[in-house]
């Protein structure tokens, strides 16, 4: 089994029902065959910043771009230190920031593959798997099931290969 980077957005607000981060995504994980002790020992959960940026009326404030700057270089140390096998950022934001591409559309690059050097920290370029923020309170997901579910197949594909 592979060594996958989760990369979000930024951390549940710190009264969060969840405890661990990538918690829905675990139901995802759980889809394609890892098991809760795959995800303890496989998974690595990080977000662009490494604190929740506050409240906002639709749910949290998005980072700023300094803040993401101010963050970026503890995220170049962890992918040094984890050596991943596959990055997979999730939501628009850090899709975005991986991708280095501005403005882009979820159904560009959700159920796509790509091969990148997060932030220029490893040696070579690993696969790259898009995936939509796993939120039940989507409707892109419920609007665009075929394309998680190709996600969710290539993400099997290229972490559970030997």
């Amino acid at each position: 089994m592979k060594k996958l980077f989760f990369l979000g957005q930024a951390p549940a607000r710190p009264s969060s029902k969840h405890d661990l981060p990538g918690t829905y995504l675990h139901s995802w994980l759980h889809s394609i065959g890892y098991t809760d002790t795959d995800i303890k020992e496989y998974c690595h959960f990080f977000a662009l910043i490494d604190a929740f940026p506050g409240s906002s009326k639709g749910g949290h404030l998005t980072p700023t771009p300094a803040q993401i700057a101010t963050h970026k270089p503890s995220l170049q140390a962890s992918l040094r230190q984890i050596q991943p096998d596959v990055i997979v950022p999730v939501g628009r934001m850090a899709i975005s920031e991986i991708l280095n591409e501005k403005n882009l559309a979820l159904i560009n690059v959700v159920g796509q593959e790509f091969s990148v050097n997060p932030f220029n920290s490893l040696k070579y370029p690993i696969p790259c798997i898009p995936l939509s923020h796993p939120s039940g309170r989507s409707s892109w997901n419920h609007l665009h099931k075929d394309l998680v579910a190709k996600s969710l197949r290539n993400l099997q594909r290229v972490s559970l290969d030997a």
